[in-house]
């Protein structure tokens, strides 16, 4: 069956959501626009899982791979990886339509889509096993793991920033700046509270006088 052909049928079955990577994109949407984008989540004890952008999938989507990388002899092992075609709406993505699946160490490959001929069956089956695999993914803490290194990476950045002599010379100028202004405003303030303390006393003591006579 051809590509889009087979894909039109499919669309009337039930589609991978794989809700992991629907999260993942979300908080990392450049994985949905920008070729090469990878993301590395470290989670022990479990093995790194990288989600890369790999260009366009067989409809001319863009296409994430999803991975697990363990070592064997100095050799990177996938256990496992998978491909999914994005179908992203208003930058959200909205689907994930699985067509590759690979698992070095069961020495298992299987590409659903060759020479423009798509194997339903074998997308089936690798969609059945994305819908196990993804919410074991959130259970295991995946997600988690990569919000506490974004914010590692936030933290970085942050003191790099504050190590550099020159932008930290410029940011205690503007907070002596902004000072002067508060001080400045404050006695602005004061003078206005003495000047209404004048005339309310001027006031008070000529409706003294205009009593008086």
């Amino acid at each position: 069956m051809y590509v889009h052909a087979a894909f039109h049928d499919m669309q009337k079955q039930r589609r991978s959501k794989m809700r992991f990577l629907k999260q993942l994109t979300k908080l990392q949407p450049e994985l949905l626009v920008r070729v090469e984008t990878t993301v590395k989540i470290h989670n022990s004890p479990y093995m790194t899982l990288t989600v890369e952008n790999i260009g366009l999938g067989p409809r001319g989507l863009p296409a994430l791979s999803i991975c697990h990388y363990g070592e064997q002899n100095g050799d990177l092992m996938r256990d496992p990886e998978m491909c999914f075609e994005v179908e992203i709406e208003n930058g959200i993505a909205m689907e994930f339509q699985p067509y590759f699946y690979r698992n070095d160490y069961a020495g298992v490959e299987q590409n659903a889509v060759e020479d423009k001929i798509v194997n339903t069956r074998m997308i089936r089956s690798q969609r059945q096993f994305s819908e196990l695999w993804s919410p074991n993914l959130i259970e295991q803490g995946f997600l988690t793991a990569y919000l506490a290194q974004a914010n590692d990476r936030a933290q970085e950045e942050y003191f790099k920033e504050m190590s550099d002599p020159e932008r930290l010379r410029e940011e205690m100028e503007q907070a002596q700046a902004e000072d002067r202004l508060e001080r400045r405003h404050e006695e602005r303030v004061l003078e206005l509270g003495i000047e209404l303390m004048e005339q309310e006393g001027i006031a008070k003591q000529q409706r003294i006088i205009d009593g008086r006579k």
